[in-house]
């Protein structure tokens, strides 16, 4: 995050995003698009949806509109986990309480219950594109 400004970021991001659409192509190519509910104070701040195939499921996440939680000593778009409060998306009932992988960061969210905190899924990165371990080592 460091050279956000430089748009290294922005590449990674988009290359790891391909390099998941190669890895699960039936996912991304037939899955099913269910747009994501998302509540608590800073919903307006959030957009999500799933890709569905199977027992198969990819959620993005994206901050948008994050100038007014990111504070005037801030330099970098990423919003303080803490800051997202009660903000959470409404995952789908085969997703409840299940970890999920961040394809882009290190980052290991776990749904409570129906619930998938924003404090947990954007804590290192403003995006997320999260899928469980069993599509991160499928086999071809």
């Amino acid at each position: 995050m460091d050279n956000w400004r430089d748009g290294r970021v922005k590449l990674a991001v988009v290359r790891r995003a391909l390099a998941l659409r190669k890895h699960c192509e039936s996912l991304f190519a037939q899955g099913e698009y269910l747009p994501l509910d998302v509540r608590g104070e800073h919903a307006g701040h959030v957009i999500a949806y799933a890709r569905h195939a199977g027992s198969a499921f990819a959620i993005a996440i994206a901050t948008r509109l994050a100038a007014p939680l990111l504070g005037a000593e801030r330099d970098v778009p990423l919003v303080e986990a803490a800051r997202w409060g009660d903000t959470a998306i409404i995952v789908p009932e085969a997703l409840h309480s299940r970890a999920l992988f961040d394809w882009l960061s290190p980052n290991a969210p776990k749904a409570d219950g129906e619930r998938l905190f924003l404090r947990d899924a954007l804590g290192v990165m403003p995006v997320a594109l999260l899928v469980e371990e069993g599509v991160l080592y499928k086999r071809r």
